[in-house]
């Protein structure tokens, strides 16, 4: 069985026991995750998107904000977990929702933004993928909002923590300009990556 199996398997278990709620995603509870999509849109707020891939969408918690936030805007959200997946499309009553792991995912169109929230929460301690997925996601997105676990000295052991300098390395490498904040939790790091090169 792959990790990627694993993963889907560990939300789906989630999702059956907890629903649509911040448990279902593995937040501690619902002002946990508020929290966190406050200070997303705080850093996200003045970039006008008109459209955007949501990576780890679970059941569709970002895209329920969008719509109160927004009125005109093209959205594809996906996920790992089956269960997920299907209980976010019928919530919405929509098929913008789909099963698939975003190393398969095949773009067929750039993204003003696109957003990987908690995608190597719990991922192998691999900085190959993450390099590599970086810059697959740089080539079809404007802008790319992505957040790591930072060790810190009450984290459990079976979550991925990154080395902040080694994810720094990688940025430089890829040219692109990039912005990191530390603003929501001790453990927690978000990365705004933008396709304008550096000057």
């Amino acid at each position: 069985m792959t990790n990627h199996d694993l993963i889907s398997q560990y939300y789906n278990k989630l999702v059956t026991q907890y629903g649509d709620s911040a448990k279902s995603a593995d937040y501690g509870d619902d002002t946990s995750r508020i929290l966190k999509f406050i200070k997303l849109s705080r850093i996200l707020d003045g970039f006008n998107f008109s459209s955007i891939l949501d990576i780890g969408c679970g059941t569709g918690f970002f895209y329920e904000i969008l719509k109160n936030l927004k009125s005109n805007f093209y959205y594809e959200g996906i996920d790992i977990s089956p269960m997920a997946i299907d209980f976010a499309n019928k919530k919405f009553n929509t098929n913008l929702f789909q099963c698939i792991n975003i190393d398969d995912y095949i773009f067929i169109k750039k993204f003003d933004l696109i957003l990987a929230i908690g995608i190597f929460y719990l991922e192998k301690n691999s900085y190959e993928l993450i390099e590599k997925r970086i810059n697959k996601l740089i080539n079809f997105g404007n802008n790319i909002c992505i957040t790591f676990k930072i060790r810190n000295l009450n984290t459990p052991d079976n979550e991925f923590h990154v080395d902040v300098d080694k994810i720094i390395l990688i940025l430089e490498r890829s040219g692109f300009f990039y912005t990191l904040y530390r603003d929501y939790h001790n453990s927690d790091m978000t990365i705004l990556i933008r396709s304008s090169k550096n000057i």
